[in-house]
C-alpha cells in the first residue's frame, strides 16, 4: 500500500452497448473508482502513478508479503 493523490471529481465518457454517447461521474471514492478502472483501459498500473522512490518500497512490501488468499490455478 501508498497513498496516491487522485482529483476527488471525475467524469468517464464512452459509449452504450448502443453506439450512444454516454458519460458518468463521481466524486469522492467513486471517483477514485472511475480514475483506477480508466487507468486499467488506458494500460496503466496503480504502481506506475507513483514515484520510482514509492514504486519501489511498494513492490518491496508485495515481494515481502505473504499473500492474502490462496492461489487458486485457472484450469
Amino acid at each position: 500500500y501508498h497513498p496516491l493523490a487522485r482529483p476527488d471529481q471525475a467524469v468517464v465518457r464512452g459509449q452504450d452497448a448502443q453506439g450512444k454517447p454516454i458519460a458518468v461521474g463521481g466524486t469522492g471514492y467513486f471517483a477514485r473508482c472511475l480514475q483506477h478502472e480508466t487507468d486499467h483501459l488506458n494500460g496503466y498500473l496503480y504502481i506506475d502513478r507513483l514515484s520510482k522512490r514509492e514504486r519501489k518500497d511498494v513492490l518491496r512490501q508485495m515481494a515481502d508479503s505473504t499473500p492474502r488468499y490462496e492461489t487458486v490455478p485457472n484450469e
